[in-house]
């Protein structure tokens, strides 16, 4: 029988499903979802998955870890965290440790907190209140995180939550702690193991169907990229699966030039071939991030140049050419699509909110000037070792120039003497 707080969750499911289809324009984008969902793609794995976590239940039920009683609790589970989980296969072709991440993430102090947090409820009428005061709040630290600017909010919002949940577990002890003896310690270790057990019980069904997803797609690329006839494409194929079995992140690492390389083979040795090239490159592509981390370490704060004449001190040197080489890309196109054909001033207050800030530290600490006219401009960050990185133009695209020194440019690019005598002197650059 579900409690209060089932109750009131259910309750408002159901009136965001009402309103939901009142609104003519939802109406239609849910029409659209679940056809996307009714599609076989979809819902078979749907369907087995569904089966699979009845099959968990049953080997949870022989082993006294799952009861009648809890009926509720799995139903709960399945359509939220479980649904969840379906919607990530994909990342197991991604991340080489998402299975462990994710099953080693059910024993961390948050999970059980929150295990621990359902053992007692709230009246019906409080948990109509909290629930969608809860939902409002988080949703709104969400949003606050996307914006640079909005981070201030982020953290009063931040704080309220976290002083909700201490006050919810405040509750929860005092309360199992009156009641200690009442309770039905049984009861109480199945519910708080429960959302454990089954996590790592279906997470062997998630990896199988992200493994064939990444399959399916390789399969895709090569009829789509391979010029051969259909048994050539087979062989090729076949490469794939005697050479990668159940390695799901080296199937979906196998892309771009691999691929075409692979469709281009002749025959199955030559498509193994290929595929063994591809693991050496990933070997030496690991060892050398590896050997560049470590030479990271060892140089940092050390001063003075190699035999190159590169810093020695290089931390944080790539991440910032990137996110500059991104500001200098976006100004190029602003100029381009801008019937006014200038720069613009205001671009770091959205451009680096992307990909491009996301190895830098937050603030990122880029700084920017435009000219008054906007026909000229440039940017530049100084590293944590206190190297300055510099990029901007002198006029329109493709005109650009990049500096590195000790200190930041004085003025715009043709300016100032620190960026050389014209674009991309490598005498200024030499950092780049």
């Amino acid at each position: 029988m579900p409690n209060n707080r089932q109750w009131a969750f259910m309750f408002w499911l159901a009136a965001l499903a009402i309103w939901a289809l009142s609104r003519r324009d939802v109406r239609s984008s849910l029409r659209g979802v679940l056809r996307a969902m009714l599609s076989p793609k979809i819902l078979m794995p749907l369907v087995l998955f569904a089966g699979w976590a009845l099959g968990v239940v049953a080997v949870g039920a022989q082993a006294g870890l799952w009861t009648a009683s809890r009926v509720t609790d799995t139903a709960l589970w399945f359509v939220t965290a479980g649904v969840v989980l379906f919607g990530r296969f994909d990342k197991v072709s991604k991340d080489p440790r998402f299975v462990r991440r994710t099953a080693l993430a059910t024993f961390e102090l948050s999970a059980l907190m929150q295990a621990v947090l359902e053992f007692f409820v709230l009246n019906l009428a409080a948990e109509l209140l909290i629930q969608p005061v809860l939902a409002l709040l988080a949703m709104l630290s969400v949003v606050a995180a996307q914006q640079r600017e909005h981070h201030q909010v982020r953290a009063v919002v931040d704080g309220v939550l976290t002083y909700a949940g201490i006050g919810l577990l405040v509750y929860v002890s005092v309360s199992l702690l009156n009641n200690w003896g009442s309770l039905d310690k049984g009861d109480l270790a199945q519910q708080l193991v429960l959302p454990m057990w089954l996590t790592i019980g279906v997470l062997p069904f998630i990896y199988a169907l992200g493994l064939f997803a990444a399959y399916e797609l390789a399969f895709v690329r090569i009829d789509w990229k391979s010029k051969a006839g259909r048994w050539a494409r087979l062989r090729q194929k076949a490469a794939l699966l005697t050479s990668f079995h159940v390695k799901a992140t080296e199937v979906g690492a196998f892309t771009g030039p691999w691929q075409f390389r692979l469709a281009e083979a002749g025959s199955f040795r030559t498509a193994r071939k290929v595929i063994a090239d591809f693991r050496r490159a990933r070997v030496d592509a690991a060892r050398e991030a590896q050997e560049r981390e470590e030479r990271l370490a060892r140089y940092a704060g050390v001063e003075g140049t190699d035999e190159d004449g590169r810093r020695l001190d290089r931390r944080e040197f790539e991440a910032t050419a990137d996110a500059l080489r991104w500001i200098g890309t976006c100004q190029m196109g602003w100029y381009r699509n801008n019937d006014a054909g200038r720069y613009r001033s205001d671009l770091l207050s959205f451009v680096l909110d992307g990909y491009a800030a996301r190895r830098l530290p937050s603030p990122h600490g880029v700084e920017m000037r435009v000219s008054d006219d906007g026909q000229k401009w440039f940017a530049w960050r100084r590293t944590v070792g206190g190297w300055v990185f510099a990029i901007g133009a002198a006029g329109p695209p493709p005109d650009q120039w990049e500096y590195d020194g000790p200190e930041p440019p004085r003025g715009f690019p043709g300016e100032d003497s620190l960026w050389g005598t014209s674009p991309h002197r490598q005498d200024a650059n030499v950092n780049w």
